[in-house]
C-alpha cells in the first residue's frame, strides 16, 4: 500500500526576494538582453539590423602588433584561447553559448592593430591569465552571416566573415540607410554561437559601430523634391507613348552625355536672344557663331569644346565661349561695326548651366 503523500513544507528552502542567491541574481543578469534593436534597414533586399548596446566587457585573449604596421600574431592568440586557458572559467558570462573576435584598431593608423577572442562577461574579477577589453557603447549595424546573405552580397554560398568587413559591405548598408561608420571607435566584431559548431552552418554575426550621418538622408525622411521626382517618374507609365525621331547619332553614342559643373571663367557670349530671331541671318547667334569659329583657330588644344549654350533668366538662348584672356578686338568677317556691341563679356562670372 503506498504512503499518503506528504505535504511539502518550503519555508525552510524558501528565501526572500530581497536576499535572492548569487546564482539567481546571475541568471537574471544572463537573460536579460545586452542590445536593443533599433530599426531594421535593407542593403540589396537583405537586412541589417540597427541596435543599441552599452559598454560591454569581454574577457579573452588580446594581442596587439609590436608596431602601427604590421598584423599580432593571431594564430598564437587563439591558441592560447583555445588550448593553453580552455579550462579557466571566465566568470559571470552573459551569453555562454556565444564567443567573439574583435579586431581593434584596424583602419587606424595611429594605434597598432589587435585581435582578441573572448566572451561577454558582467564583471572584471577574472583570471589574471586573461585580458579585459571594454566594447564602446553605442550604435552597431549589425549582420546575420547566413547563406542569403552570402549569394545577394558576394554571389556565392559560403563566404568568410572577414569579407564582410574588407569589402567594405556593412559600411555600404549603413551609408545607403542614412548612418556611416563611426570614425572615434575602430572595433569589428565577429559574433558566433560556438556551440552549433557541430552542426553546420552555424549562427553568427558581424557588427559595425555606426552613427547617423548629418549630410545623409534616411529613406523614411526623404526630402520632399525626391518624392516629386519618384511621383513623376511614376506618371510616365500613364502618358501616351512617344515615337522617337530618327537620329543620326550612333546606338552606342547616345548616353555619352556629361553633367559638368563650370568654375569662374572670363567668357565672350552672344547675349540673350529669344523666339525665331534668335537664330535668323544676320541675327545674335549667326554672329557670334561667325566670330567664335574663326577665334576657335587659334586655340593650341582641341582636348574639349569651349563653346557653351544655354536658357538665360529671361528666356531664350544664349551662347559663349571661354577664353584665357578678353579680346582687344572681335575679328570677325562680315559681321558690321555696330554688331560687336551685341557681343557681351562676362569677366570672372560663374556660370550655371
Amino acid at each position: 500500500m503506498s504512503e499518503p503523500i506528504k505535504k511539502i513544507d518550503q519555508t525552510p528552502e524558501s528565501f526572500s526576494p530581497k536576499v535572492k542567491p548569487e546564482i539567481i541574481k546571475m541568471t537574471e543578469r544572463m537573460s536579460a538582453p545586452i542590445e536593443r534593436l533599433v530599426e531594421t534597414v535593407f542593403y540589396k533586399d537583405i537586412p541589417f539590423e540597427v541596435v543599441e548596446r552599452p559598454d560591454v566587457l569581454w574577457v579573452g585573449c588580446l594581442d596587439y602588433a609590436p608596431n602601427n604596421e604590421d598584423e599580432s600574431d593571431i594564430d598564437a592568440t587563439l591558441k592560447r584561447y583555445r588550448e593553453e586557458l580552455i579550462d579557466v572559467t571566465k566568470h559571470e558570462r552573459i551569453n555562454p553559448d556565444w564567443s567573439a573576435s574583435l579586431s581593434i584598431n584596424y583602419g587606424d593608423d595611429n594605434k597598432p592593430n589587435g585581435m582578441m577572442f573572448a566572451q561577454e562577461t558582467s564583471t572584471t574579477e577574472q583570471d589574471n591569465r586573461y585580458d579585459l577589453f571594454t566594447q564602446p557603447g553605442g550604435l552597431w549595424l549589425r549582420l546575420c552571416c547566413n547563406k542569403e546573405a552570402n549569394l545577394a552580397l558576394f554571389n556565392e554560398e559560403n563566404t568568410e566573415m572577414w569579407k564582410y568587413f574588407a569589402c567594405g559591405v556593412l559600411q555600404a548598408a549603413a551609408e545607403e540607410n542614412g548612418y556611416k561608420e563611426k570614425p572615434s571607435v575602430h572595433v569589428q566584431i565577429e559574433y558566433h554561437c560556438h556551440v552549433e559548431y557541430n552542426t553546420p552552418p552555424h549562427t553568427c554575426y558581424a557588427y559595425v559601430p555606426i552613427v547617423k550621418d548629418a549630410e545623409s538622408y534616411s529613406p523614411k525622411n526623404k526630402p520632399e523634391i525626391l518624392n516629386m521626382m519618384e511621383q513623376a517618374s511614376a506618371g510616365i507609365n500613364l502618358q501616351a507613348p512617344i515615337k522617337p525621331a530618327a537620329s543620326t547619332i550612333p546606338y552606342e553614342k547616345r548616353n555619352e552625355v556629361r553633367i559638368i559643373e563650370l568654375p569662374a571663367c572670363k567668357m565672350v557670349t552672344s547675349g540673350p536672344a529669344k523666339g525665331e530671331d534668335a537664330f535668323a541671318p544676320g541675327g545674335k547667334m549667326e554672329l557670334f557663331d561667325k566670330w567664335f569659329s574663326a577665334y576657335e583657330k587659334q586655340r593650341d588644344d582641341r582636348f574639349y569644346p569651349r563653346n557653351f549654350m544655354w536658357s538665360p533668366p529671361g528666356g531664350g538662348f544664349q551662347w559663349g565661349y571661354a577664353v584665357d584672356e578678353i579680346p582687344k578686338d572681335i575679328p570677325c568677317t562680315g559681321i558690321k561695326t555696330n554688331a560687336r556691341a551685341e557681343l557681351s563679356v562676362v569677366a570672372n562670372g560663374k556660370l550655371g548651366i
